[in-house]
């Protein structure tokens, strides 16, 4: 069973980060190989030609392992709207037809996908709750399935809710896009790397990921997993780096017109970053060391005594097949003062973010059952008697 990590983190002794749905902390490991990135910039004449594609094949592969795919399908991306964004420009919409998008999805995707339904002259249909309150992952999960049939071109969503943890049924909603032909896009941002995922299991088309979360990487840095469906399509770039005589520095102005193998077209230009990359292959032997499916296992049983509290005081909780473990919305209801609980929040130097109407409570490994215990010390403390 998974123990504590925060050794493995530069954090300070009396902070309770548990917002990891924001941003995660570096690695130890991966500050140090950052810094000896930047140190080996001082004498570029060490690095060769070899260095410019060794670690981005060895980042895919542990990437690749991490999600279940092939290296040859797996991809380098800064952001996930420059993942949507090449993935979008290889497809065709007609008039007629619709993309199907959740309320208040990340807007790295609704305004990709809202960018290519006004071009290509397709209705974008957003699918919303029940209601605002919770329970809703059923009822929303259900209108999601209901919704595509044969008009629609493209499902665009997150796998789970950035903002409150729903989780959506990923599989079935893969099944029903492939039945009518409809690409199935996804934002992995909030999972990967937390949530165990084997994309060898789930119809998706593609999925796009940051790395800055629960992968543990640097800032502007991520991952695409690309599909066949995709694999013959046209890069967001001519970067001569994913042309097939890439390696023979000699020859570039050969200009060769024959992309390297598999998905790897779609690699953003200058992916050999000598700082980021060492960086997140640290994190990433990390997670495959730690194994999700464990990582899971712990940041579940650090939410138990919380859920049981949230249910307790009528704070809602939702369903558990529909509530992810490392995500927790935190609606507050009317008894809670909410100014008490910010000033609680700042006593006990808790860290978190507010996205929406509620409390956005994302812990990982370096959190423990303190850090949990403190933040039901400020709900309780805020709730007027």
């Amino acid at each position: 069973m998974l123990e504590n990590q925060k050794d493995k983190f530069n954090l300070e002794g009396d902070v309770r980060y548990i917002n990891c749905a924001y941003m995660s902390p570096i690695l130890k490991k991966a500050e140090e190989a950052g810094i000896a990135g930047i140190r080996r910039k001082r004498r570029p004449y060490e690095i060769g030609p070899s260095d410019y594609f060794d670690d981005v094949i060895l980042a895919r592969q542990k990437m690749a392992r991490l999600i279940g795919a092939e290296t040859d399908q797996v991809v380098m991306i800064p952001s996930v709207s420059y993942g949507f964004s090449m993935l979008l420009q290889n497809m065709k919409g007609k008039r007629g037809q619709k993309a199907i998008v959740i309320t208040n999805e990340f807007p790295s995707g609704f305004l990709s996908l809202e960018r290519w339904c006004r071009e290509q002259e397709v209705d974008l249909e957003i699918i919303e709750p029940v209601s605002e309150g919770i329970p809703k992952g059923k009822s929303w999960n259900e209108r999601i399935l209901e919704a595509i049939d044969e008009r629609t071109a493209c499902v665009l969503m997150s796998y789970v809710h950035w903002m409150d943890g729903t989780c959506f049924e990923v599989e079935e909603i893969g099944e029903r896009c492939r039945q009518y032909g409809a690409y199935f896009l996804m934002d992995g941002t909030q999972g990967v790397g937390i949530r165990p995922i084997d994309v060898s299991k789930l119809k998706v088309d593609a999925i796009c990921c940051a790395a800055y979360k629960w992968l543990m990487g640097p800032y502007s840095s991520g991952f695409a997993y690309v599909g066949e469906r995709f694999s013959e399509g046209k890069p967001l770039e001519e970067t001569w780096m994913n042309r097939a005589n890439a390696q023979d520095f000699s020859g570039l102005t050969g200009y060769c017109s024959e992309y390297t193998p598999g998905a790897t077209r779609y690699n953003v230009g200058q992916t050999s970053d000598f700082i980021k990359v060492p960086m997140l292959i640290e994190g990433l032997n990390q997670l495959l060391d730690w194994k999700t499916v464990e990582m899971d296992r712990y940041v579940e049983q650090l939410m138990e005594p919380l859920d049981r509290f949230l249910e307790e005081y009528g704070f809602g909780l939702e369903e558990k097949k529909y509530r992810s473990n490392h995500i927790r919305g935190i609606y507050l209801p009317e008894t809670v003062d909410r100014e008490l609980l910010l000033q609680s929040f700042e006593e006990e130097r808790i860290k978190l973010s507010f996205r929406g109407a509620s409390i956005r409570v994302s812990p990982n490994v370096y959190n423990t059952r303190e850090d949990m215990e403190a933040l039901i010390f400020c709900l309780q403390k805020s709730m007027n008697k």
